[in-house]
């Protein structure tokens, strides 16, 4: 099932910084990758995602980043 744009875009917002509230301040990191299943990852309390350099197609990146945006109902401090 496709998720209309605004509920991904609250969806990706949450999983970046905590809530659904826009910060003034969000900060985009690439890092070394760990392998192929390295995962984007966030920490919510600097505002920050962290991507994998491994990333060579876009399709990828975004499979990845809708198994992040799964857990955003029972992430950290949901649970």
């Amino acid at each position: 099932m496709l998720k209309h744009p605004q509920t991904l875009l609250r969806q990706l917002l949450k999983f970046w910084v905590g809530w659904e509230v826009p910060s003034n301040t969000l900060k985009l990191e690439i890092v070394n990758s760990r392998g192929r299943n390295h995962l984007p990852t966030s920490s919510t309390c600097y505002e920050r995602l962290r991507i994998s350099n491994h990333y060579t197609r876009y399709s990828a990146l975004k499979a990845d980043l809708m198994i992040c945006l799964q857990s955003v109902e029972s992430g950290f401090g949901l649970v």
